[in-house]
């Protein structure tokens, strides 16, 4: 009489795979979270930085409009600052005023939680902190 042998357990050899591959999804799957979480923080802070922006061309045309109250705001930046700012390729940094979260307040600007420098002669919106992205500081708009 012939016997057949059924398999019915899970061999050593397809543990083993099984654990694998579970292995290699779990690093796809950290892998992507992280990327995720990074892009999420870079998406923030081009947010924060396109308010300010807006909110800058508009005073920046009330100014050219002879409304001056807005070149009182903020603070005016140290010399420090100042070279912080020569060092990222600005000139006339004397024009720039740093605004913290109360400043930008002043100003109609709220949610805004960084240091931003702003040159309302120009324009210009520069992030005195930053944020760095895989080794990368951004202290601009970035694509």
């Amino acid at each position: 009489m012939n016997k057949i042998k059924l398999n019915n357990g899970i061999t050593f050899s397809i543990l083993i795979i099984t654990i694998v591959l579970m292995l290699i999804l779990s690093i796809i799957g950290i892998n992507v979270t992280i990327n995720y979480k990074d892009e999420i923080k870079l998406r923030k802070f081009n947010s924060e930085l396109e308010i300010v922006s807006d909110r800058v061309n508009v005073i920046s045309k009330k100014i050219e409009l002879g409304n001056k109250n807005y070149l009182d705001y903020g603070r005016e930046i140290t010399t420090d600052e100042q070279n912080f700012l020569k060092d990222r390729g600005y000139e006339k940094t004397e024009e720039f005023r740093l605004f913290d979260k109360d400043a930008l307040e002043k100003i109609d600007i709220t949610g805004i939680n960084q240091n931003i420098f702003i040159n309302f002669n120009t324009g210009q919106v520069v992030s005195k902190d930053g944020i760095t992205i895989k080794g990368q500081t951004y202290y601009v708009l970035s694509k």
